[in-house]
């Protein structure tokens, strides 16, 4: 397969209009708790219920890493590479999640776990898996169109993955909505 100007220019325009939504999704979605902790700026405040929220998403890392990942004897090195990675992207996930609710006010226990557990890795988690579902829909429509070889995984895969592009337009306004309700007994209510 050739590729001319015409791929390069086009790998451009994607990584752009990945970036475009990735933005996008991220300050319409987090956008009224960011909004709400730049006008209250309150200090950084540790609660104790945080480090609930720290483990819960040590548990889900861990466990993705267990799964991926078989441990034998070749893999070894890798499995502890992608472990501490994993780790270290919680605990920065974490502590951005504690110090955005803590600048909003944010000191209900639920509120404070719903933001850490459920709202940041959960906008991350749509951006992250949009360019992935999107390029997985590509390569299925690709394959159905010019079979080459086996193509059974491409037709497990694909109704998966159009799925998974259904749901993006439904969840990312949930996720707003979840800010608002997180948001309703803040100092500062977002508009």
């Amino acid at each position: 397969m050739e590729s001319g100007p015409w791929s390069g220019l086009a790998v451009l325009l994607g990584a752009a209009a990945f970036i475009g939504c990735a933005l996008w999704i991220a300050s319409w979605a987090v956008g009224p708790i960011s909004q709400a902790g730049g006008s209250l700026q309150a200090p950084v405040r540790f609660l104790l219920s945080d480090s609930l929220g720290l483990m819960a998403l040590l548990q889900v890392a861990l466990a993705i890493c267990g799964r991926a990942l078989e441990r034998n004897a070749e893999a070894q090195a890798l499995y502890w590479f992608i472990v501490i990675t994993a780790v270290g992207l919680v605990l920065v996930l974490w502590a951005a999640g504690v110090s955005v609710t803590s600048r909003a006010g944010i000191v209900r226990t639920l509120d404070r776990l719903v933001v850490i557990v459920l709202l940041i890795p959960g906008t991350l988690t749509v951006i992250m898996s949009l360019p992935i579902l999107v390029g997985l829909v590509i390569g299925g429509v690709a394959a159905h169109v010019r079979p080459a070889g086996n193509n059974e995984t491409v037709e497990k895969i694909l109704p998966y993955a159009l799925a998974g592009l259904v749901a993006v337009p439904f969840l990312v306004p949930a996720l707003r909505k979840l800010s608002f309700w997180v948001l309703r007994n803040s100092a500062v209510v977002a508009e």
